[in-house]
């Protein structure tokens, strides 16, 4: 199967696939590249639940991005895992953008607004 928005969008219509299957094998194929580098840091099984259980109240139809699978990549931050900046040497925890959409996020990072801060100038 071709894996494009298309394709899964029509899968999952059909029945014929779930998120938490692609997520699932997203994981285990990313494993056979490892040395390949891929991911600094990949959610676990379980740190991805939560958002494969707020899928279930929202329609497919209201969701143009329903169950699709995306990277974050350098400094964008999701709470509670490490924002690396595309360097595991420059890793900390990402906790003070904590809530929100991660377009949201990105459009009150201090970064974004010019504002010097703990994230954009590190020592």
């Amino acid at each position: 199967m071709r894996v494009n928005i298309d394709a899964l969008q029509s899968a999952y219509n059909d029945n014929k696939l779930t998120p938490a299957r692609i997520m699932a094998d997203i994981r285990q194929r990313s494993q056979q590249y490892a040395e390949h580098n891929i991911w600094i840091y990949q959610l676990s099984a379980a740190e991805q639940q939560p958002y494969l259980d707020a899928l279930a109240d929202k329609p497919m139809a209201d969701c143009p991005l329903w169950g699709i699978p995306f990277v974050i990549r350098n400094n964008i931050d999701l709470a509670g895992t490490p924002t690396t900046a595309g360097c595991e040497g420059f890793s900390y925890p990402a906790s003070f953008l904590a809530g929100g959409s991660a377009v949201d996020q990105c459009r009150r990072h201090p970064c974004r607004k010019g504002q010097p801060g703990p994230v954009c100038h590190r020592p």
